[in-house]
């Protein structure tokens, strides 16, 4: 279950991608454990996400071999891949 302070789509996202955050930095196998372990650093992560203090990456891992591929075709990547989370 998300946190109490989740209220819309965008903080489940911004929830979900702390827990991501904190997967990767703890290395625990999963979101839950994340949560269960990291409770405060998935909740500060959160919130600064929340806020803007924390920025989103630059790009995502996903995008990494598109954009490649984009380079070699066209001579030019991404030149803002935040328009694509913020449509």
């Amino acid at each position: 279950m998300p946190d109490r302070d989740v209220k819309t789509i965008q903080d489940l996202i911004f929830y979900q991608y702390a827990k991501i955050i904190a997967r990767r930095a703890f290395g625990v196998p999963d979101g839950k454990e994340a949560k269960k372990q990291h409770y405060g650093f998935v909740k500060q992560t959160f919130r600064e996400l929340k806020s803007g203090v924390k920025p989103w990456s630059e790009i995502t891992r996903e995008d990494w071999p598109f954009d490649a591929l984009r380079l070699l075709r066209t001579g030019k990547g991404l030149t803002n891949p935040r328009n694509k989370l913020r449509g």
